[in-house]
């Protein structure tokens, strides 16, 4: 889960790992869709929220990020996608014929 957000997660789908060498992906932001957006202190789980649930979008969709309006601040918490960048490492091991 991204941080200083109640239920924006992010993933990734359908990539194919390396039969050799390395890849490297980045992922997006999701919103699980779980909860509101209402970037309140008291939505947010963690240290100083108390994180009460409230019914949400219903669906998983890319999230549009911190907007304001409450206790986020954008210039502060906000992120643009992707968020992370994931590199993926084919290793010698157990079950390698060479």
């Amino acid at each position: 889960m991204l941080g200083m957000t109640n239920d924006a997660f992010y993933a990734v789908r359908g990539i194919r790992l390396p039969k050799e060498g390395k890849i490297t992906v980045h992922a997006v932001a999701y919103d699980a869709g779980s909860e509101l957006n209402t970037e309140a202190e008291s939505d947010i789980p963690g240290p100083g929220g108390n994180a009460h649930v409230d019914p949400g979008e219903g669906a998983i969709h890319v999230h549009r990020g911190i907007h304001g309006g409450a206790f986020l601040v954008p210039t502060e918490r906000d992120w643009r996608n992707p968020v992370v960048e994931i590199t993926v490492e084919r290793l010698r091991g157990h079950g390698d014929d060479d």
